[in-house]
This record gives structure tokens, C-alpha cells and sequence, in this order.
């Protein structure tokens, strides 16, 4: 499949140009965290990073196409909580981002049918049979629903 990531993964997000405070205007631990985290080259953003930007829906232009990039090899990876949460992140993306980002939109939704079908491969060699498999979080499924709206909206 191969996704390519375009714009300079050297600078950070506020390089970048993403409008983000000061860091003395933020009232709160997270939001502290999140400008940290802009501040940092994006080639160093790993999934647990990737995971709590794309959850803010901070620079989704940048932070989705990153996470994406790590997904293609395993869309299962676990970024914090359990195996699949930042797929799972991806897929719940509002749907304004796709449908500004149809490329992105195409590319994820031929990630997650390739993940379905490894999953439902896996389910079957296990002998799950329709038992979501312990491997990936129960709002997998949910997001996976919400991404599906959006593709029925957008196709």
C-alpha cells in the first residue's frame, strides 16, 4: 500500500505552522502535554504520542497520515491502553477530516478492511467463532461502525 508522508517529518507541529498557545496559557496537565508534544519533530511522535494528539484531533492534516504510516505494518499496535487503540483513535476521525482528505479517507478504509479481514482470519484459526477476539478493545467494533457511516456518506 505504502502511504507517503508529506511535509517534513524533521519539524515539529509548530514548526509545521499549527496554531497552538503558549504554554503558559494552558490551564491543565493535558493541554500542557499536548503543546509539548507539538514541540517535538514529528519523526519522533510514537504511537502513544500519535494516539493522544489524534484524540484531540490536534493538526489531524499531520498526525493522521503519521499514524497511519505505523499502522500499515500492524493496525493492531497498542499505543496505550489495549491492542488496536490507535486504529481505533483513527477511526473515530470526525468526518469533516475525511471528507476534506479523501485520499487519507481511501487509504484507512482499505487499512481497516485489510485489519478485518486479519482479524476474522485469526478469529476462525482460534475458533472464536463471532466472539470479538481479546487481542483488540470493544470500541474497535464501535469505531469501526462510525467509520463505516462515514464511508457510506462519502462514496
Amino acid at each position: 500500500m505504502g502511504l507517503e508522508v508529506r511535509f517534513d517529518t524533521n519539524r515539529s507541529l509548530v514548526e509545521l505552522g499549527v496554531a497552538t498557545p503558549e504554554p503558559d496559557e494552558f490551564a491543565d496537565h493535558q493541554a500542557g502535554m499536548l503543546y509539548k508534544l507539538c514541540t517535538v519533530p514529528t519523526r519522533k511522535l510514537g504511537p502513544a504520542e500519535l494516539l493522544a494528539l489524534t484524540r484531540e484531533n490536534v493538526s489531524l492534516l499531520h498526525t493522521v497520515p503519521l499514524a497511519l504510516a505505523r499502522l500499515e505494518d500492524d493496525p493492531f499496535v497498542q499505543a496505550a491502553e489495549h491492542p488496536g487503540d490507535l486504529m481505533t483513535a483513527i477511526l473515530q476521525t470526525p468526518p469533516g477530516f475525511w471528507e476534506k482528505h479523501r485520499a487519507l479517507w481511501e487509504f484507512t478504509l482499505i487499512l481497516a478492511a485489510n485489519a478485518v479481514t486479519a482479524m476474522s482470519e485469526r478469529m476462525a484459526e482460534e475458533g472464536l467463532g463471532d466472539y470479538l477476539p481479546p487481542y483488540v478493545g470493544d470500541d474497535f467494533m464501535t469505531a469501526l461502525l462510525h467509520f463505516r457511516d462515514i464511508h457510506g456518506a462519502l462514496k
